[in-house]
């Protein structure tokens, strides 16, 4: 049950994006991020101010972040609303452009361009569209002109793009869209190119689409893409489409015809194009990343029983998916968080994760998000050892004594992995192909170290609310990490993250084509369930007879099936055993439990291992398994 080392990526360039600065800001949450020609910095969001929350401020900040140029004003309904912004357009001479928010029993979308203080209104328009913020977007061309894509007021299955003139006055043209917008992009000619998801009518699913709509309003090409997807588009140097798929996080490159001339998956939901045609895309995890060139570690965890911490992941790709840099960054991202400006800077808004801002900003006390400015930098410092994790689920939480763990980075050890081995006569060595691993200066043992993996288990002698590990490779200590310490850790042994590692009564690998029997015993395996009787050593190669666990174990249902309960086993099972599993290193944990009386759904059923400490039950990351119908 060790789990396998992995590749690491492989950089494209030696030029990386570094942080230029990293500061909080006032927002409570940030909607959309956008530059403009000059690298200025626009963000749309609920800004804090004091005991209050202003809904849909616009803020207008120096490209060197250190300086607000204008901040919109609070707008309100004759009712006394406070309603602002919920859309944003920046063109390349800084116009900003908004969609107001919508009050109850509107049957009007109202947009407007700000006077260049962002005190008010150049002109404001109400437009035929029924606000639906899930289905709408906005844009604008060169020319000032708005584009906004929505339903139609005259009905929820009529979509249309509309233009309006650069002054607003009029209404250029309103086309049809073959399905619900969810993105908008216009070139430098007013080609304009939504994406959206549309039911087929033959199947009763849905596939995204990106619709070109030429500059005289006449319909251009008509692509449909994956189903079940909602396309993001954004436009490359030559004004071809790029599609973001949500769902998968595929990038698509979209030619002059609409054909789909090259694809990657990104696993992102949201993107942006510097000038070069590189791409970049935020997403959060809770699991271990294998990254490239980070220069940041994983988000600090906390010793919280059964809490994940999300990281924020910035991905840099070359136009043909190859990866640049991966990096962890000290925010958490909503979607919409990324933007470029001059020169490939990125910049990304988030919510504060407490890491060290690298400037105070022209904001007078710290905030809750905070803003981030990046730039390609040839001498850019990047972290060894970035993130720490349980072995088995791939959560970054606070460690157990005896675990079995996972650390990521890059130069960690040799290029070609090396798996160490124990055995009755040997322990599992501390030192393997020049790397070691230390946790309060105790080595510990190794299982698998590779330049982008390794794994090892924290010693039992670890103690107290925090550890400092180290990694050892060719005798240069790398950076360490201080990581929080828990009682237990539990974690479970899967396949594929989901589908436990399980072995069925006769010894045969638990699958969908070979299920448990009913009333059989079935094995589990998992880690981090702390201290055991008799006590276990450091790299032991376990015999009988075999310690079993010192605090109490049971298996309960995955909380997030207990939705709709009858489809899960809402029983509290007591395991037949939990204790060490035998003629492996001492840290994994066998569970043995009946497959009987089991509520079934599917074939499977879903539940987490709890562990007791001091009267509460610390859970595991969900699994199931299979178990034969009657």
């Amino acid at each position: 049950m060790v789990l396998a080392g992995a590749a690491a990526l492989q950089a494209a360039t030696d030029t990386m994006l570094g942080v230029d600065f990293s500061e909080p800001i006032p927002f409570a949450s940030v909607a959309r991020i956008a530059t403009d020609g000059a690298g200025a910095v626009y963000l749309l969001g609920d800004n804090e101010s004091g005991p209050t929350v202003l809904p849909g401020i616009v803020t207008k900040l120096t490209p060197d972040g250190k300086t607000i140029v204008w901040q919109s004003k609070d707008v309100t309904a004759e009712n006394g609303t406070q309603l602002g912004a919920v859309l944003m357009a920046v063109d390349s001479s800084g116009g900003v452009y908004v969609r107001l928010a919508s009050q109850a029993g509107d049957t009007t979308v109202t947009v407007g361009e700000l006077t260049s203080d962002g005190s008010g209104f150049a002109w404001k328009a109400a437009i035929p569209a029924q606000p639906q913020l899930n289905y709408e977007a906005m844009a604008v061309d060169r020319q000032g002109r708005v584009y906004y894509a929505g339903i139609s007021s005259t009905s929820v299955t009529s979509p249309v793009l509309l233009r309006l003139t650069a002054d607003g006055a009029s209404i250029d043209y309103s086309v049809s869209l073959p399905g619900m917008p969810t993105s908008l992009a216009v070139d430098s000619s007013g080609t304009a190119y939504v994406g959206g998801q549309a039911a087929l009518l033959t199947t009763g699913s849905y596939a995204s689409f990106v619709a070109q709509t030429k500059p005289d309003g006449t319909a251009g090409y008509y692509t449909t893409l994956s189903l079940d997807e909602v396309a993001q588009v954004v436009l490359d140097a030559s004004g071809n489409a790029v599609v973001c798929l949500t769902g998968t996080g595929l990038v698509e490159h979209l030619d002059a015809t609409g054909a789909v001339g090259s694809s990657f998956t990104a696993n992102t939901g949201w993107i942006a194009l510097d000038a070069t045609g590189n791409v970049y895309g935020t997403t959060e995890t809770g699991q271990l990343y294998h990254t490239t060139n980070s220069i940041a570690p994983c988000t600090a965890v906390t010793a919280t029983p059964g809490v994940i911490s999300l990281s924020a992941l910035l991905n840099e790709w070359t136009a043909d998916g190859t990866v640049v840099q991966s990096t962890y960054l000290p925010v958490v991202v909503p979607l919409a968080s990324v933007a470029t400006g001059p020169n490939s800077t990125v910049y990304v808004a988030g919510s504060y994760s407490g890491a060290a801002t690298t400037q105070t900003g022209p904001f007078a006390s710290p905030y809750r998000s905070a803003l981030l400015r990046l730039s390609p930098s040839t001498s850019a410092q990047t972290l060894p050892l970035v993130c720490v994790g349980n072995a088995a689920s791939l959560e970054p939480a606070a460690l157990a004594p005896g675990e079995l763990v996972t650390l990521m980075g890059s130069g960690l050890g040799p290029e070609q992995g090396v798996q160490p081995e124990g055995s009755a006569a040997s322990a599992y060595p501390t030192q393997a192909s020049g790397v070691e691993v230390t946790f309060d200066g105790t080595p510990a043992p190794l299982l698998w170290v590779q330049d982008s993996q390794i794994n090892t288990v924290v010693p039992w002698s670890v103690a107290g609310t925090t550890t400092k590990i180290c990694v050892i490779y060719n005798d240069a200590q790398t950076n360490y990490q201080i990581w929080p310490v828990g009682t237990v850790d539990p974690g479970v042994f899967t396949n594929d993250g989901y589908h436990a590692a399980t072995v069925n009564q006769d010894g045969t690998v638990n699958s969908a084509s070979n299920p448990a029997a009913r009333n059989s015993v079935v094995s589990i395996f998992a880690t981090g369930l702390g201290a055991t009787n008799p006590a276990e050593t450091d790299g032991e190669f376990v015999t009988l007879p075999l310690p079993t666990m010192v605090m109490p174990v049971q298996l309960e249902a995955d909380p997030s099936c207990l939705v709709t309960p009858s489809s899960c086993d809402t029983t509290v099972h007591t395991p037949l055993y939990a204790g060490a599993e035998a003629y492996v290193i001492a840290g994994v944990t066998q569970i043995n439990l009946q497959a009987s009386d089991m509520v079934v759904s599917f074939g499977v059923t879903n539940m987490v291992v709890q562990v007791q400490v001091n009267g509460a039950w610390v859970p595991s990351n969900p699994f199931t398994f299979y178990v034969a119908s009657e």
